[in-house]
């Protein structure tokens, strides 16, 4: 996906980062905290056997969203906003209303600029801030990053 500024609204919040890498890494892309690496990392490379697995492992390590953007074989640190308002990708088919959770991906694979509405509370990562109704494709929401719970 084309590096993409996402925020609406609101203070980010940002932190500087160090990224792994081996990973590219465009603004907008949605980053977890790879803890053995210590690095962020974008959303595609989350561990997992499945969909499933994934989503929760990466909610359980989200961290925000890439405010700058760094190639592959860089090393470096990438700005990551922490809170903030964002417009996001998503399936179209499914309204979303205000206070549903959102996960990564489109219901069925990770991606990096791309969410999904989800009840399960184990994959949140935002939360809906604004009606979307069936047709549209993209959501607005407030991320909750597991850096400032």
């Amino acid at each position: 996906m084309a590096n993409t500024f996402r925020l609406i609204r609101g203070e980010p919040r940002t932190l500087a980062l160090p990224k792994y890498s081996s990973d590219a890494i465009e603004i907008g892309d949605l980053l977890y905290w790879d803890a053995t690496n210590n690095a962020v990392r974008p959303a595609e490379t989350v561990s997992g056997a499945d969909y499933a697995t994934k989503k929760a492992n990466f909610a359980a390590a989200f961290v925000g969203v890439a405010l700058s953007a760094h190639e592959a074989n860089t090393t470096g640190d990438v700005l990551v906003a922490t809170d903030g308002d964002f417009q996001f990708d998503c399936p179209s088919g499914v309204e979303y209303d205000v206070t549903d959770g959102v996960a990564i991906g489109n219901g069925t694979t990770v991606g990096d600029q791309t969410v999904v509405k989800t009840a399960t509370a184990g994959d949140i990562i935002a939360r809906v801030i604004k009606l979307k109704a069936s047709a549209k494709t993209t959501v607005e929401i407030r991320i909750k990053s597991k850096l400032m719970s």
